[in-house]
């Protein structure tokens, strides 16, 4: 999970050049559509993987201990709090 957040992390300041790259270039330039292709795709495989790790969680405490912080996930995930009560 950490190193899924720490992958997602180096990708976001590459996401607004990408695309910056694709829209100001002409619609030939392949280095620029690639690269914001790869970037795109490898987003979307780590957010994917980090939502299905968070929802084989079944336990805010699990999460909180791992993130170190449960207000949110105990927010989306009500279900769980109180389960070590």
């Amino acid at each position: 999970m950490k190193a899924t957040i720490k992958v997602l992390e180096k990708l976001d300041p590459e996401i607004v050049p990408a695309i910056l790259s694709c829209q100001k270039s002409d619609s030939n330039d392949m280095a620029a559509a690639e690269h914001l292709r790869l970037v795109r795709s490898r987003w979307s495989t780590e957010v994917s993987f980090l939502l299905s790790v968070i929802d084989e969680i079944s336990d805010c405490v699990i999460i909180s201990e791992v993130s170190g912080t449960c207000t949110l996930i105990c927010m989306i995930y009500p279900k769980n709090v109180g389960l070590h009560d």
